[in-house]
């Protein structure tokens, strides 16, 4: 199972919010760049970084992101206000692996399918946000008037190959991931799918290693300490081969 870590971009910095509320925020580092440098020689699989104020439509952290593409061995998928082909087109052409799709899979159906002939589906992962309401997008703002599987089935109509779904109710929060739901989803989806949202501990891993999904993003898990990271990469691991 791969294991990611994740960037998350607050006005030129890296922080976390908790359950997505941008008034409850923790700021971990005023330099990025050294942060990204920093996550890249633990062994991971690759870099998310979430641009927060593009997101909420509050500006861009455009330079920042590409400096640390330019400055890491590692790869990096980008989310955060990906609204428009042309800002896809400028974020994979900076080197970026796949860009991270929210708010467009619910609003424009043609920017997926133009990213895809484009680029191709391996360069895309589509964000699925959920809370006890359903799905939800922009921001976390607004609902999509759908339940998880119905979003997976919108995805896999898309012809998207990866999805990111993400507990918004436990994003930030380090009380573990949502089994319940996740241990749901088909076995066809979890393999497709990253999943993110309170995974803290190298238990807590090896549970999403054992139902075999394709990886997970790891955020305040990385920046608090409470766990060495390799005991953490290292639960992703050996779970994974013990089920190959």
């Amino acid at each position: 199972m791969e294991v990611w870590g994740s960037i998350d971009l607050l006005e030129g910095r890296v922080v976390r919010l908790v359950k997505g509320d941008p008034t409850n925020t923790v700021i971990y580092s005023n330099n990025p760049i050294h942060v990204a440098r920093k996550l890249s020689t633990l062994g991971l699989d690759g870099l998310h970084i979430v641009d927060i104020d593009a997101a909420l439509g509050k500006g861009r952290n455009t330079e920042i992101i590409k400096t640390i593409v330019e400055n890491v061995n590692t790869k990096t998928q980008v989310g955060g206000g990906i609204r428009t082909l042309e800002i896809a087109t400028k974020i994979l052409d900076m080197g970026v692996n796949r860009v991270v799709i929210g708010t467009a899979l619910f609003t424009n159906h043609k920017l997926v399918s133009d990213i895809i002939s484009s680029y191709g589906p391996e360069r895309v992962v589509a964000a699925l946000d959920y809370g006890r309401g359903g799905v939800v997008y922009k921001g976390w703002c607004l609902k999509a008037h759908m339940s998880l599987i119905e979003g997976y089935n919108m995805v896999k109509e898309l012809s998207l190959k990866y999805v990111l779904v993400t507990a918004i109710e436990r994003d930030g929060t380090m009380t573990g991931p949502d089994i319940e739901s996740l241990s749901k989803l088909a076995p066809e989806d979890r393999a497709m799918t990253y999943a993110s949202g309170g995974i803290s501990t190298p238990q807590e891993v090896s549970e999403l290693a054992k139902l075999n999904f394709r990886g997970i993003i790891l955020g305040r898990a990385l920046y608090e300490g409470l766990v060495p990271p390799n005991e953490l990469i290292s639960a992703a691991r050996k779970n994974s081969l013990a089920t190959d």
